[in-house]
């Protein structure tokens, strides 16, 4: 996706109080929810390099993975993950600098360099999300196969979701693994040129190939029928749900992980507890009762 097709789903303005309530938001998200989850899969030794996956769908992803991914860190997935979303705060930090904390940016005359971090914040606030909803999910998969049930914590369009959105998953994690320490450089080079929405100015031509968009923007995908990489829908629903209802859903994630976790434990150990299981099902319908209630608030800001 090019800085000018993202400027272009922006909408008219972005509130830069909104934005900074915005961003320390999701630093809370990986602090406290998104990076626990994926240390906990580490310290129980789950999903280990000599643990066989038993999920066709862990296993797919998993090779999906290992064919799109290319970064330096030793591991399987859930190992690079880990690693990489303890880089995501102090990307955070860099962004909540390079934006002032108040007044408004306006997407008529939005210059290249502030189009190419809020593009950098949009990726960040969807690995965050992300990363934990696929974290569920995996080991929601592979404790179902294992206890020969077919018990999710999703329903069908959510499980959908998430298969669809793998793959930009994968693209922002190769980017962040490539310029998480070089983004500030990268864009401190672009020109502070108003972004060329018309062409007509022939600013690629006048600057050079790839001095507007280091950053080769492609890494982000065409933003998705639900809003999911709009920037000013993203603050709307935001707003429209308030920041508990979307914290209390994280919570019952993280809750539902460690129940997972634990049941996966067990069965790695070759037991089996009906108590645990009647208290994931409890968790995971609360966790569907959250989510519809969200996607029900957010079709009113689409």
């Amino acid at each position: 996706m090019s800085v000018v097709s993202f400027v272009k789903g922006l909408g008219a303005l972005v509130k830069k109080d909104e934005l900074s309530d915005d961003i320390a938001v999701t630093r809370q998200s990986v602090v406290e929810y998104a990076l626990p989850a994926y240390q906990s899969i580490q310290n129980q030794n789950i999903f280990g390099e000599k643990q066989k996956l038993l999920s066709a769908w862990n296993v797919k992803r998993h090779a999906e993975w290992q064919k799109a991914v290319k970064v330096n860190i030793r591991g399987n997935l859930y190992v690079q993950v880990s690693v990489l979303l303890t880089k995501v705060p102090a990307i955070l930090d860099w962004i909540s600098r390079e934006v002032p904390a108040s007044g408004e940016i306006h997407v008529d005359g939005i210059d290249y360099r502030t189009a190419a971090t809020l593009q950098v914040y949009a990726a960040m606030k969807f690995y965050v999300s992300y990363a934990t909803k696929f974290l569920l999910l995996s080991t929601a998969y592979e404790a179902s196969v294992r206890a020969n049930s077919k018990d999710l914590p999703y329903v069908k369009a959510e499980i959908l979701q998430i298969e669809e959105q793998f793959p930009a998953f994968m693209q922002v994690t190769n980017f962040l693994a490539k310029h998480h320490t070089d983004l500030d450089k990268l864009i401190k080079a672009i020109p502070q040129v108003t972004v060329d929405v018309t062409g007509e100015y022939g600013l690629d031509s006048a600057y050079g190939p790839g001095k507007l968009d280091p950053l080769k923007a492609n890494f982000l995908p065409i933003p998705s029928a639900t809003g999911g990489w709009n920037l000013i829908y993203t603050f709307r629903t935001w707003l429209a749900n308030g920041q508990k209802r979307r914290f209390d859903a994280l919570k019952v994630e993280r809750q539902n992980l460690e129940l997972r976790i634990l049941q996966l434990k067990q069965q790695l150990e070759g037991s089996q507890d009906a108590a645990l299981e009647k208290t994931i099902q409890y968790h995971e319908k609360r966790l569907l009762e959250l989510n519809e209630q969200i996607r029900r608030e957010e079709e009113k800001y689409a």
